[in-house]
């Protein structure tokens, strides 16, 4: 899926960053610039907490600001 744009074509798999209250273990892991699995070990070590939803775990806004500022 490639969307004409300002003559360069927009690539579905460039990321734009939204803020919002609640992140996907993969967006929380580019937050956090760790691998993936590295937040799904610290989910189940009990270091970050997580809602699962479905077959979908997910890390609220707050949590992360905490990791990044140190507090986690």
């Amino acid at each position: 899926m490639v969307t004409e744009g300002q003559g360069k074509a927009k690539r579905w798999w460039k990321k734009t960053y939204v803020e919002r209250d609640v992140y996907t273990v993969r967006e929380a892991a580019e937050k956090l610039r760790v691998h993936f699995n590295t937040v799904y070990r610290l989910i189940a070590s009990g270091e970050i907490q997580a809602v699962r939803v479905g077959k979908r775990r997910f890390v609220s806004k707050a949590v992360l600001d905490g990791m990044l500022a140190g507090k986690g």
